[in-house]
């Protein structure tokens, strides 16, 4: 029974003498058991480095285990083998159990039991109050000494309830993962294992309550314990000193086992101290053995180099973490190809491993370093986690689009991809929601659906609906226990073949070479069902909601864990500073080094606040570090990974995050630049060697990317020249250089169809309205794609703005109908039977529009009832401006075609014709002793006018050719008088507010509204009407020269259309684009930034300037017969 100290720095050779001890004890006296015990992550690298030492490599009695091994090695010794130990999910599970039934006897706690994330606070908490051996009456001693701190102590006594009923709950046959070493204590007097045996400890920081507990009774049982620690030899480890001085942490462990000791009798051999200098790792590296005695320390000197000495520490920056671990690669790659190393040899490690984790995994393979990261892997990402919280989300929220797409898209397949979009383009076109909906047979159209395969639909839908209706019916039972639930689940998981898709997905991993995906899905199936059983365990016969088992289930998979192991032996390790245990290196990377990471900031969260530990660190009660010995803690590990390499230090920092918000480096940066006043720091990048980031085939071609890039604009560098040269001479590579080339000097060159296609694509009989001209005038290649691939949007069950202006256009042609079937006068109409008629022809509409869209929220109720005020406030207008003038309406929503009238059926050749259709909300006449003049009105719910250089420039066709087409019908009726333009015009449906003036009385506020609601647009000069500010009166002639150029633009046109002309010309007139509203940006690939793409700027032109073309042209016409628009 003794206890000897190893002592020495970082580096010494402490774990080397350690195993040199064993190895000639385990020989000289093979009977005697020897046990090195070492942290859980270390167990593998002792052991091998053990085997390696010992002179016949391999050992029969010398057993390496961490606190937990052990304690499962004594269970098996004496028969303990019925104990059940409870691990993170399975506590997480217990206090689901319990939450519910003490929630009235809690405080604060009983108001966040069901908030997200609590329920793992609290089991986090609780393992920490076992792992310290803070108990019950703990609790309850607290709670009254706190009794003055609201805060604290009503949490204190929350947690005693907890505690208590957690306890309880787990009886006497089950144990928490932290009482594990609370019971292997009651146990080692039993032990024969322990006794008379030599026992090691190695790799330790420090120790928890529970485990010199352990310690003092393994002192008191064994022959022997050696412990080593890391102490600056020319310290006096048994004085505790200061918290903020760098080896306290080892100095109070030194002091507590010294203390333990001498309480229990035990003697002590001589301890050892390591003092040789340097320490034997930094033998071959100055630098590193000056870092090592001065880093950190207050009272510390200044490197001096020595000439022609090789640098063993390098400083650098990088632009952001992305380039930061490009640069890391790079840097791997050459000290593999240039200096020897193996992967093995080196190490990475960060403050950050959630942030640069994952950008390690993006790039490393790129480099093909092969690399095994340090940290266990959640699988809440993982298709069959997601798929299984999906589809319980369908049943608990009942079937809405997100949760049923949700499902279908996680992973696992119900049905394959193409039926997936065809169900999610019906279900958005028809709004359908809940179980009901799924159940029923789908057979509805919905607009512009085309040809819809509604057998093949409803087959989707039954492969979707029957599995999760199943699941549902054992779910939403309440006669059902949580073992009913996790059978219904299970056999879900069957009859969707999730076994087998996880399955394909790790075998197609494999093909890849990606082993850690490969290892992560070929575990997953497992793990669930391995928390499906220990739910059943735990909770089994128990009845609970759906959300709560939800709830449990989210809880568990949180808690899940994929180890991995690493792939291959000359791999390097990623992990982190804190938690990784590094073996032998001689090569470290120490990325991240910014301030935030290094140190740590940011509190712990939890139940307990910074304030709070504090407090009870007053008390003398001992739990994890607060926040402020945390962060002296953590300068010891910072030494400790600082001196892990033996040849070289690389540390680097980035100059912005991720999100482009500038970043400050560590202390840490500025302390070793201190201490080696001639190191300076260099860019991360290596721009000063053009050749830095080529390291591997992968890489070097974004180099020649980036090469070719700069030789674009200008630029180019000899090494880039020299790769390009390397590139051009490979026959296997001229293929990919080419497509590099014309990738770097892409430009947009107009190319079309060509007649062939297009006659293909449209025959000889192009057909349409007015607007896929415009759309053509606005751009050929928008046109195209939405007329000639008919490329539409998803059509969703939702009310548009488009939406809005049918429902104007249909409820104001049905009051006008109305108001004609039942031979109502306009001027006589009184106000509230309007209103009762608009009322009653908006419903009529609404009611008929959709799909009952207009019905499915509170918004879209909302905006039925705007569309009946502002519609009531649109026929009451125009009814005013019919008794103002001398035009009746002869037709409401007239609808023509190529049939009807011959403006409408356009020759464009000898063999092709265009042939348009539409439709014009309103037709007015006037009719005249000999003549009969026609007015379009067109209804626009947007703030559209009549612009006179948009129809020279094609952009504004439809009124002047659905004037010519209505005159031409108006010619049928009227055989004997002359059809004369009256006018065209646009009525913007709106509900215009105007300024009260003091005084103004009714009918004056009515004419202010008149006023803003006058229609816009070109109106005949004969008719003597009076001068308004949105209208142009212009003559008979003006009429026909424009009815002539628009009748000349529409075919130019079409032979644009049919010749194949596609170009992307989108147009810009001041700050307006025909990009603005475009729905095919994402196609079409038009970018200012790339050559040959370009605005087609339309220059601006006078009023008269435009008349005196369109007289032109129409003159020339007639003299010369020229049909072209110039």
């Amino acid at each position: 029974m003794s206890l000897q100290f190893i002592f020495g720095s970082s580096g010494s050779g402490k774990s080397y003498r350690l195993y040199q001890m064993l190895i000639s004890l385990s020989i000289k006296e093979p009977e005697v058991n020897y046990i090195a015990i070492v942290p859980e992550q270390f167990t593998l690298q002792t052991q091998k480095d053990i085997v390696m030492l010992h002179p016949r490599h391999g050992v029969m009695n010398i057993d390496i285990v961490s606190f937990q091994r052990l304690a499962y090695r004594i269970f098996e010794e004496l028969g303990c083998t019925d104990l059940v130990v409870l691990d993170d999910i399975g506590k997480t599970m217990v206090l689901r159990k319990v939450a519910g039934s003490i929630k009235k006897e809690l405080g604060p706690f009983g108001r966040n039991l069901n908030k997200p994330g609590f329920i793992g606070q609290l089991k986090s908490m609780l393992s920490e109050l076992y792992q310290y051996g803070v108990g019950l009456e703990d609790l309850e001693a607290l709670a009254k000494k706190t009794e003055k701190t609201r805060g604290l102590n009503r949490k204190l006594k929350d947690l005693a309830v907890v505690y208590e009923a957690f306890s309880k709950e787990l009886g006497e046959d089950t144990i928490t993962s932290e009482e594990v070493l609370e019971k292997l204590c009651s146990l080692i007097p039993r032990s024969e294992i322990i006794r008379n045996s030599v026992i090691t400890l190695d790799g330790f920081t420090g120790f928890t309550p529970v485990q010199y507990k352990l310690l003092q009774l393994l002192m008191i049982h064994a022959r022997k314990v050696v412990v080593t620690l890391t102490v600056d030899p020319s310290v006096n480890p048994y004085k505790e000193g200061s918290p903020h001085e760098l080896f306290h942490l080892s100095r109070r462990t030194v002091a507590r086992l010294a203390e333990l000791a001498a309480e229990a009798g035990i003697s002590r051999d001589e301890d050892e101290v390591i003092r040789q200098q340097p320490p034997y790792r930094f033998r071959k590296a100055g630098q590193l053995a000056f870092l090592e005695r001065e880093v950190l320390r207050y009272h510390r000197t200044v490197y001096k180099s020595r000439e022609g000495e090789e640098a063993s520490i390098a400083v650098s920056v990088a632009a952001n973490p992305s380039e930061e671990v490009q640069a890391l690669g790079s840097s791997i790659c050459r000290l593999v190809r240039d200096c020897g190393y193996r992967y093995r040899d080196i190490a990475v490690v960060t403050g950050d491993l959630a942030g640069y984790g994952p950008l390690v995994e993006q790039y490393f393979p790129k480099y093909g370093i092969p690399y095994f990261m340090d940290r266990k892997k959640s699988l809440m990402s993982n298709p069959l986690v997601e798929y299984i919280r999906s589809a319980l989300e369908v049943i608990e929220k009942d079937f809405t689009y997100e949760s049923v797409f949700r499902c279908l898209k996680s992973g696992i397949r119900l049905i394959d991809r193409e039926e997936t979009d065809e169900l999610e383009n019906y279900v958005l076109a028809m709004g359908i929601r809940g179980n009901k909906r799924w159940q029923q047979e789908w057979y509805k159209e919905y607009k512009n659906s085309g040809f819809i395969d509604f057998e093949r639909l409803n087959s989707a839908r039954q492969k979707v609906f029957e599995p999760i209706l199943r699941l549902r019916e054992v779910l939403k039972n309440k006669e059902n226990t949580v073992r009913d639930f996790a059978e219904g689940l299970v056999l879900f998981l069957i009859e969707s073949r999730a076994e087998a898709q996880i399955a394909e997905y790790a075998a197609e991993f494999a093909k890849q070479g990606d082993s850690v995906l490969e290892k992560e899905y070929e575990q997953a199936y497992g793990k669930v069902l391995e928390l499906l059983d220990e739910i059943v365990k735990l909770l089994g016969e128990q009845y609970i909601s759906l959300k709560e088992f939800n709830d449990i289930l989210d809880s568990g998979f949180n808690e899940i864990k994929v180890g991995l192991i690493p792939s291959c032996v000359d791999r390097l390790v990623v992990g982190d500073m804190e938690r990784t245990r590094l073996g032998d290196i001689r090569a470290l990377f120490f990325i991240g080094v910014n301030d935030g990471n290094v140190p740590k900031t940011g509190e712990r969260g939890g139940i307990f606040s910074v304030y709070d530990r504090d407090m009870l660190d007053s008390l003398q009660i001992e739990l994890a570090p607060t926040a402020k010995k945390r962060g002296f803690i953590e300068r010891f590990y910072l030494y400790l990974a600082l001196t892990k390499p033996s040849e070289k230090l690389f540390i680097s920092y980035s100059a912005t995050g991720s999100d482009g918000k500038a970043l400050r480096p560590s202390y840490m940066i500025g302390e070793i630049l201190k201490l080696f006043p001639d190191m300076s720091v260099q860019a991360a990048d290596g721009s000063e060697d053009p050749l830095y980031g080529i390291a591997t085939e992968e890489t070097a071609v974004s180099f020649l990317i980036r090469g070719l890039r700069e030789y674009r604009d200008g630029q180019s560098s000899p090494a880039w020249k020299e790769l390009y040269s390397w590139y051009y001479g490979q026959d296997e590579k001229q293929k990919l250089l080419l497509k590099l080339v014309d990738a770097a000097f892409y430009s947009y060159e107009e190319k079309g169809i060509g007649q062939a296609v297009a006659r293909a694509l449209y025959g000889t009989e192009l057909s349409g309205s007015v607007t896929r001209l415009e759309k053509q005038a606005a751009c050929a290649y928008a046109q195209f794609l939405s007329y000639g691939l008919e490329l539409t949007e998803r059509r969703e069950f939702e009310f548009a703005t488009a939406d809005m202006g049918t429902i104007f256009h249909n409820s104001i042609e049905l009051v006008f109908r109305k108001m004609e079937e039942a031979g109502l006068d306009w001027n006589g109409m009184e106000d509230a039977g309007r209103r009762d008629l608009v009322s009653s022809c908006v419903g009529q509409v609404t009611d008929e529009y959709g799909n009952t869209v207009l019905k499915s929220s509170a918004r879209n109720a909302y905006l039925a009832g705007r569309i009946e005020r502002i519609t009531e406030r649109t026929v009451w207008a125009l009814s005013e401006q019919l008794k103002r003038d001398n035009f009746r309406p002869a037709g409401f929503e007239v609808s023509f075609s190529a049939d009807d009238s011959g403006a409408l059926k356009i020759a464009l050749t000898e063999e092709e014709i265009m042939r348009l259709s539409g439709r014009v909300d309103r037709v007015d006449v006037c009719e005249g002793e000999d003549r009969v003049y026609i007015r379009i009105v067109d209804y626009k719910t947007g703030n559209t006018s009549f612009d006179l250089i948009s129809v020279y420039y094609g952009l504004q066709l439809q009124l002047v050719l659905y004037l010519d087409a209505v005159a031409g019908l108006a010619k049928k009726r009227y055989p004997d008088k002359k059809i004369v333009p009256g006018g065209v015009l646009y009525y913007n449906i709106k509900d215009p507010l105007v300024d009260y003036e003091e005084g103004a009385d009714e009918e004056n506020i009515r004419q202010k509204i008149l006023e803003q609601l006058q229609m816009n647009g070109l109106l005949n000069q004969d008719l003597g009407a009076p001068e308004q500010k949105k209208t142009k009166q212009v003559s008979e002639q003006q009429f026909e020269n424009l009815r002539d150029y628009v009748s000349r633009k529409i075919r130019l046109l079409g032979r644009e259309i049919m010749d194949g002309s596609i170009p992307v010309n989108p147009y810009k007139r001041d700050n307006r684009t025909a990009c603005d509203y475009c729905r095919f940006k994402a196609v079409c690939g038009f970018d200012l930034k790339t050559p040959g793409y370009r605005y087609r700027r339309l220059k601006e032109k006078s009023q008269e300037e435009i008349w005196q073309e369109f007289y032109e042209q129409n003159e020339d016409k007639h003299k010369n017969g020229r049909e072209e628009v110039r």
